[in-house]
């Protein structure tokens, strides 16, 4: 009887450790395919670099498109969702508005993609935040940038969005 109930511990055990390790294969497998799903796009940054004890070095990234213009807070409400429209200007994706949702694909135009924020702010001075793209983890040790970096992001088609990789005069940082 004793050999029946080790097993059946073992076996919980098994099972228990085979659902830690499904849940984490799971939450990076669903990030990996965020970023290989959109399209990508390059943005500008305004960098900060701190220091987090338990994760390491990381950059702080904030984006023009954050800070919208003073009629914005007659629309928003803090906490509602925002898509920001973000228009190719040559190499760079620019704020073009905002809008309460995305429209439909097809009436989309082929230069225009919507990045979904939460409004953080809708007072005088309104802000729209965007959790995933605003830390991005360097290696230990690594120096701040010489300049300030450009973002390639990956976007999806419902507005959510990934970080790539940060670039340098077209070339990838750090």
């Amino acid at each position: 009887m004793s050999w029946v109930r080790s097993h059946v511990r073992f076996a919980v055990f098994a099972a228990v450790v085979a659902l830690q390790a499904l849940v984490l294969m799971g939450a990076t497998a669903r990030e990996e395919y965020y970023r290989h799903t959109g399209e990508e796009i390059l943005v500008r940054t305004i960098p900060v670099d701190p220091f987090d004890l338990l994760r390491g070095q990381y950059v702080i990234l904030g984006f023009g498109f954050q800070n919208p213009p003073g009629w914005f807070e007659y629309f928003y409400d803090e906490g509602d969702s925002v898509y920001v429209v973000l228009t190719r200007k040559g190499r760079y994706w620019l704020r073009d508005g905002y809008e309460a949702s995305v429209p439909s694909r097809s009436s989309r135009d082929a230069d225009t993609v919507y990045l979904k924020g939460r409004v953080a702010s809708s007072s005088a001075f309104p802000r729209v935040a965007f959790p995933d793209l605003s830390r991005f983890y360097v290696r230990e040790g690594t120096r701040p940038p010489r300049k300030l970096p450009d973002v390639v992001l990956s976007v999806r088609g419902d507005g959510t969005a990934r970080i790539i990789r940060l670039e340098i005069d077209g070339r990838p940082w750090p």
